[in-house]
């Protein structure tokens, strides 16, 4: 069955429409497709976004249909401005560009959904010396609007525990690793990693990889050469060179942005390698 619906939102206050939707969406995992014809901001913020069609027609007047492939596409599609948005309704904050490449993808394994399913804003900070100043400029942001305070989940590596002062230590602040996130890792999915990266012109055990663990400081802030991804990167190169390898072909692992994110997420594919701390910020932002 097809089922159409022009305008279905109309008189409709927001909740119902919430409500009204996620009936409609029920309905279509049926045996029924539904196509729904609407101006209604929060239909649209509640589908994903390659359902969206935009209709409109031409300088000669013939209808025209187009694919919306992202935020901006839907904003040029509605003519709306920023006031006419309300805020996503959740946050998850992190603090560097490794994170706001992994992170994402983490949570779509562990629940199936995107962060633009569930109406989620990931905030970089980019560097744990910003996080004050980043809070002052999300305070500002949100005057005069629900706060967002009890909305906000931070997600951080555990040396950020050590700048932060007891009043941003909430239930919603999760600290992950013994300094960071590389290291909460399980060892043998480090093992796979690193040894698909260099496709066994490198071998490691996990061995390897503890001895790494065992030599990084616990309960202190220490500089990038003492944590997990500078340790293993210099013991590969040491490694490589103890193999009677030229150390001028030696490929270093990528340790920033996306690439160090996509170099994790070739392995880390299901929900049960996701480090525990992790799934539980998830958990609290589900609920929340």
């Amino acid at each position: 069955y097809i089922w159409a619906f022009d305008e279905p939102e109309t008189h409709l206050y927001p909740a119902a429409q919430r409500d009204f939707f996620d009936n409609l969406k029920k309905l279509s995992e049926s045996n029924v497709q539904t196509l729904i014809s609407t101006h209604s901001t929060i239909f649209i913020d509640k589908a994903k976004t390659n359902d969206i069609y935009n209709v409109y027609k031409d300088d000669l007047g013939y209808t025209n249909l187009s694919f919306c492939e992202d935020i901006e596409s839907i904003y040029n599609s509605l003519k709306v401005k920023n006031s006419d948005f309300l805020f996503h309704d959740k946050f998850i904050i992190v603090e560097g560009d490794t994170e706001q490449f992994l992170i994402p993808k983490l949570y779509e394994i562990y629940t199936g959904r995107t962060f633009m399913e569930d109406n989620i804003q990931l905030i970089n900070i980019e560097g744990k010396d910003k996080w004050r100043m980043n809070k002052g400029v999300l305070n500002s942001i949100t005057e005069g609007f629900k706060k967002i305070d009890n909305s906000m989940i931070l997600l951080f590596d555990n040396d950020m525990s050590y700048q932060l002062d007891s009043l941003d230590k909430t239930e919603n602040v999760f600290f992950v690793g013994v300094q960071d996130i590389e290291d909460s890792i399980d060892s043998n999915l480090w093992v796979d990693i690193v040894n698909h990266f260099y496709n066994n012109k490198i071998v490691i055990n996990i061995d390897f990889i503890e001895e790494i663990k065992s030599y990084i400081p616990i309960g202190k802030d220490v500089n990038a050469n003492q944590k997990f991804f500078k340790k293993l990167e210099s013991s590969l190169r040491k490694k490589w060179i103890e193999d009677g390898n030229d150390i001028d072909e030696f490929i270093s692992i990528p340790t920033k942005g996306e690439e160090s994110a996509n170099f994790i997420l070739e392995k880390l594919d299901n929900k049960y390698l996701i480090p525990e701390q992790i799934k539980r910020a998830f958990d609290k932002l589900i609920k929340i």
